[in-house]
């Protein structure tokens, strides 16, 4: 018997043994909360979350394929690779997670009902999202009901506003000639921070930019959406 159990310790485990375990401890090293300075897709569902997120992501990934090629590339490898030395494929994993490589669509906490918030680390939200809007003009969505791109998220505070507009808007309104705008505001968790606010907010930096900039309700160039979820604002430019 204590033989048995001394050769089941001395047994070795398959390299995908110690892959899995890294991935889970690199996992709990991600921050999943909605924080400042983030980018990604804010998504609104019916009381079907799993579902939604499962739709959205489908969305995302074969947007991002076509547009920049599949995030992981097919794994290939003998089986001399597979029997690779236990040491080294540890000492290998044990750097994997010093890297904190994150996934490029990573679904976060936003803390409001019926809403999704999938963080991204490619760059252009816009892009990626107007690529999911062409793959899916003729497939009627099941679950997400709402599909926004964000450029920015900052804490909703009146300084933290002001720089993430400043950060944001500058490539849309500082401009030779003025362009005209709309701001569509929504706020959720949030009674702190109200509708008045953000208009005149966002409207000091529009109007920093260039003083032709002007407000038209019915057919702006951009739209600027706003969405307050909890003790941060969610922001993106819409060309109208």
């Amino acid at each position: 018997m204590s033989d048995n159990k001394a050769a089941k310790r001395g047994k070795k485990r398959p390299k995908s043994y110690y892959i899995k375990c890294s991935k889970q401890g690199k996992q709990s090293r991600i921050d999943y909360t909605l924080k400042s300075g983030i980018k990604g897709f804010f998504i609104t569902h019916n009381r079907r979350e799993r579902e939604a997120l499962r739709e959205g992501y489908g969305f995302l990934n074969d947007a991002a394929d076509n547009l920049y090629g599949p995030e992981d590339p097919e794994e290939s490898g003998s089986e001399e690779e597979e029997e690779e030395d236990i040491e080294k494929a540890i000492a290998k994993e044990i750097d994997g997670l010093k890297e904190k490589k994150e996934r490029r669509f990573q679904k976060i906490d936003c803390g409001a009902n019926n809403c999704l918030f999938v963080r991204t680390t490619l760059e252009e939200p816009n892009t990626i999202c107007q690529k999911v809007f062409e793959n899916t003009e003729n497939k009627p969505c099941k679950f997400v009901m709402r599909f926004l791109p964000v450029l920015l998220t900052t804490a909703a505070t009146d300084s933290e506003i002001k720089k993430g507009a400043e950060n944001v808007l500058e490539k849309y309104f500082k401009q030779d000639d003025g362009v005209t705008y709309s701001i569509v505001f929504k706020s959720r968790n949030n009674s702190k921070i109200g509708r008045s606010f953000i208009l005149d907010a966002i409207t000091e930096v529009v109007k920093g930019f260039n003083s032709s900039n002007k407000v038209d309700l019915n057919a702006p160039k951009y739209a600027i959406l706003i969405n307050i979820i909890k003790e941060y604002v969610v922001s993106k430019v819409n060309n109208s």
